[in-house]
Parts: C-alpha cells; structure tokens; sequence
C-alpha cells in the first residue's frame, strides 16, 4: 500500500497525494465551520482504509 488517496467527491483525487497532502486540498479548517463543541476538520487518523472494489454484482 502505497497510502495514496483515491476521491471522486473531493477534487477529485487521482492517487497522487499523500494523506495529509489529501486534506489540505479537500478539507477546508475554518473553525467557523465547525461551530459545535467537538467538531474538527478531519484528520489523517479519521481515514479508513478498505480493500479496492474489483467486481460490481
């Protein structure tokens, strides 16, 4: 795993950025944004990683 991010919501994403490279360009940290105790700007530890899509049913 090379830990490069693939996001077809968010830019999109084409493989070619590291985790935090990722969120910088997709995650906007205005703390306006988040106005509720608690509430963040995601973070490279909130990403889950999952096995690739290799047939569609």
């Amino acid at each position: 795993m090379t830990s490069k991010i693939l996001d077809a919501c968010a830019g999109p994403q084409v493989g070619t950025e590291t985790l935090q490279e990722y969120i910088d360009s997709s995650i906007d940290p205005d703390p306006a944004l988040y106005p509720m105790i608690g509430e963040r700007p995601g973070m490279a530890s909130d990403i889950a990683v999952f096995p690739p899509v290799t047939s569609l049913v």
